[in-house]
């Protein structure tokens, strides 16, 4: 029996992890160094070019085995790889496009037992799993990219929206704003890595 995350942006210790295959020359040598195989995810060709090797626009991990995937994927070596690895996957029935918001349907985010995300965007099998009274609802369809998770009741965003629906919901939240003179890509090696 194979060993999966549970909590899906709170892994203990994660042995794999989808990335985008744009992204392998930057981090492979990295994961590999702390023990981590990814798993490499092509291009979504339906979404923006600048976007289509974000993982969290064509996958979603509601936790354990289970995995929904983007329509693009179904029948790919990719998703292959997953069912051959012990994953349960299943398409998304979603369809998505380059812009706002029919790129965002599999973009939620899982908090302990919640799920974050705009209801009206995200896919219907990503709601209908995690049922009404666990889902918190705002505008931003990005929520997974707005969102850091802390632990399974705490969260950081600079989303006003988000932070309000989540504060309302008896979660922990720090806000924090946006500012556009720091960037984890203009950081030198140099530099500390806050972790």
């Amino acid at each position: 029996m194979k060993n999966f995350v549970d909590d899906p942006n709170l892994p203990h210790r994660a042995a794999g992890v989808i990335l985008g295959e744009k992204y392998a020359a930057r981090f492979h040598a990295a994961l590999a160094d702390i023990g981590v195989t990814p798993i490499y995810l092509p291009d979504n060709p339906c979404v923006s070019p600048g976007l289509s090797g974000h993982a969290d626009l064509s996958v979603f991990h509601c936790g354990g085995s289970e995995v929904f995937i983007a329509p693009y994927l179904a029948g790919s070596d990719f998703a292959d790889r997953l069912e051959r690895a012990g994953c349960k996957v299943s398409a998304a029935d979603t369809e998505q496009g380059s812009a706002y918001p029919k790129d965002c349907a599999l973009n939620a985010c899982v908090v302990g037992k919640h799920l974050l995300c705009n209801p009206d965007v995200t896919a219907r099998e990503v709601l209908s799993r995690f049922g009404n009274k666990r889902v918190i609802g705002f505008r931003q369809g990005y929520a997974r990219c707005s969102v850091c998770v802390v632990d399974e009741n705490s969260i950081i965003t600079a989303d006003a929206g988000i932070a309000a629906a989540a504060e309302g919901r008896g979660m922990d939240v720090l806000r924090t704003t946006l500012s556009p003179s720091v960037s984890t890509t203009r950081m030198s090696r140099s530099e500390p890595s806050y972790r």
